[in-house]
C-alpha cells in the first residue's frame, strides 16, 4: 500500500515539476492538496455560521416583535449590534441548551413511578428550584436589556 501512495506522489510531482510548480503545492493531505482542504474547512465552517445566524435571527425577530406588541419599540443599539445580535442570541440559546441537557438527564429521565415518593418529591422540588433559577436570570436579562 505505501509503494503505491508513494509511486502516485512521486508520478504527480513529476507533473508538478513539468507545468512549472513549487514543491510547496505538491504537498497532499489524503490526495488532496492543502490549499482545497483549508477552503473546504473554511466552507464548512462558514455554512454552520450561516445557519446559526440564521437560527439567531428567527429567535431574534420573535423576541422583537414581542418588544413591539408589549410597547417597548426598537432597542437603542449601535448599527454594529443589530448586525452581531442574531449570532449572540443563537450561541446564548445553544449554550442554554447545553446547560439544560445534564437536568434533562439527571433529574428528568431517572423518575420512575415506582420510585418512593420522597425521591420523586426531590426531583420535583430540584425541578422548581432549577426553574425559579432560569425565571430570576430572564427577569435580571429583561431588566438589564430593556
Amino acid at each position: 500500500m505505501f509503494k503505491m501512495v508513494k509511486a502516485h506522489y512521486m508520478r504527480l510531482q513529476k507533473v508538478y515539476e513539468k507545468r512549472g510548480l513549487t514543491a510547496a503545492s505538491t504537498r497532499t493531505l489524503y490526495g488532496r492538496t492543502l490549499e482545497r482542504t483549508v477552503s473546504r474547512a473554511a466552507s464548512g465552517i462558514a455554512i454552520v455560521l450561516g445557519v446559526v445566524y440564521v437560527f439567531g435571527a428567527i429567535l431574534g425577530m420573535f423576541w422583537l416583535l414581542w418588544r413591539l406588541a408589549v410597547g417597548h419599540g426598537f432597542p437603542a443599539w449601535p448599527w454594529w449590534g443589530y448586525i452581531l445580535a442574531p449570532l449572540g442570541i443563537a450561541v446564548v440559546y445553544f449554550a442554554l441548551e447545553l446547560l439544560n441537557w445534564p437536568i434533562h438527564r439527571y433529574v428528568v429521565e431517572p423518575d420512575r413511578v415506582s420510585d418512593p415518593t420522597w425521591e420523586r418529591g426531590l426531583r420535583f422540588f430540584l425541578l422548581l428550584v432549577i426553574g425559579c433559577g432560569w425565571i430570576a436570570i430572564c427577569v435580571a436579562a429583561n431588566h438589564y436589556l430593556s
